[in-house]
């Protein structure tokens, strides 16, 4: 009867396995990356390298100057082998170009990844890595237009574009509203079709002039490139930009402190924003209360008021250095599922969301 009972135990967890396998294998479909780190060197200035895992165990994204695309595999153990790399041929600066190589080079020798702090991590050669942040996606995301074709937007007009999740863009284009469909793909084409706008008549010609230049620019659109808080869109045959700013809206959003500069922080402090342009939160102790000013990236806030409660001196001194670099935080992006808060002298404050919760001080 024991050995019976034994065997179908075993039975049963032979079976399962392949189905663990697949859960475990599953993990990196539909994701998309962005290179922070060759073999402990950043990236060339100004280059973004990307991954992005598909349907059907394909692989690609853009090597830095050319698009690439592959297939690959895993298993539950956390073994990855990237096949079939094939790019285009496209040249670039020669810094771009060896670094392009090297990358495509360590992909091609790939032999394990895991996911650690949200980062991944893939081991090639004889063990240097490749690490990645998760990489900023359209769907979601507002911007607001800063240059046409190298010009900069008609003093005091507003153009923005909106991507939603369900394939339409959507926008104020200067004077008029305006809708379309968007399509966009793993090698960062797009294209936007079904263009609609109100036909409302601007009083002032330049305004006008520059909606039809910027909506004549969207249908001919071919490629988009993402680079942190900056969109920017290729048109026509020559290559001309519409370069876009992040619209950041914070309203509403509650979340939890992981990083302050380089120490990772694991006692609660908490961030939550209103829609009246107050942030409050914990600081480990106490809690706090500021206003804040937010535009595109760029945002402000006001000195923190906070209880005066006493804690642990680590706790203390945490919240303490919480609260300096809170007030002097001058940018604020959204990579993932994190928001970074940026210092002038470069120190990031990274959080988490988290559930709302009461932060009155």
């Amino acid at each position: 009867m024991r050995f019976g009972l034994w065997f179908i135990v075993l039975l049963a967890l032979f079976m399962l396995m392949p189905i663990a396998a697949a859960q475990e294998g599953a993990v990196l479909d539909g994701t998309h990356w962005q290179l922070v780190s060759l073999d402990g060197a950043d990236p060339v200035a100004g280059t973004s390298i990307t991954l992005r895992f598909g349907p059907d165990n394909s692989a690609g994204g853009s090597g830095g100057c050319n698009s690439y695309g592959s297939t690959y595999t895993q298993d539950a153990s956390g073994r990855i082998i990237f096949a079939d790399i094939l790019s285009t041929m496209m040249a670039c600066a020669q810094a771009i170009m060896d670094q392009e190589i090297a990358y495509l080079a360590a992909l091609q020798s790939a032999s394990a990844y895991q996911i650690v702090a949200g980062q991944l991590v893939i081991t090639y050669g004889d063990g240097q890595t490749l690490v990645f942040n998760s990489a900023p996606t359209l769907p979601e995301t507002r911007w607001r237009l800063v240059s046409l074709g190298g010009a900069d937007r008609v003093d005091g007009s507003e153009i923005t574009l909106a991507f939603s999740a369900q394939g339409n863009a959507v926008g104020n284009a200067g004077c008029n509203h305006y809708s379309s469909v968007y399509t966009h793909n793993i090698d960062g084409r797009i294209a936007f079709t079904d263009m609609n706008r109100m036909l409302v008549q601007c009083v002032n010609d330049p305004l006008m002039d520059q909606e039809t230049a910027y909506l004549n620019a969207l249908a001919a659109a071919t490629t988009y490139i993402l680079e942190g808080s900056s969109l920017t869109i290729l048109y026509g045959d020559t290559g001309e930009a519409l370069v876009f700013e992040r619209m950041i809206d914070l309203a509403g959003t509650a979340w939890e402190l992981e990083r302050l500069g380089e120490a990772a922080i694991d006692i609660p402090v908490t961030l939550q924003f209103d829609d009246a342009g107050v942030v409050a939160g914990l600081g480990g102790c106490n809690r706090y209360s500021s206003r804040y000013t937010l535009s595109g990236t760029a945002i402000q806030l006001d000195p923190v008021v906070s209880t005066r409660m006493a804690c642990e001196d680590e706790v203390m001194r945490v919240e303490t250095a919480y609260f300096a670099a809170l007030q002097a935080v001058e940018r604020v992006e959204q990579v993932g599922s994190h928001l970074i808060l940026t210092t002038p002298d470069g120190q990031a404050l990274v959080f988490t969301p988290s559930a709302t919760t009461s932060t009155q001080p």
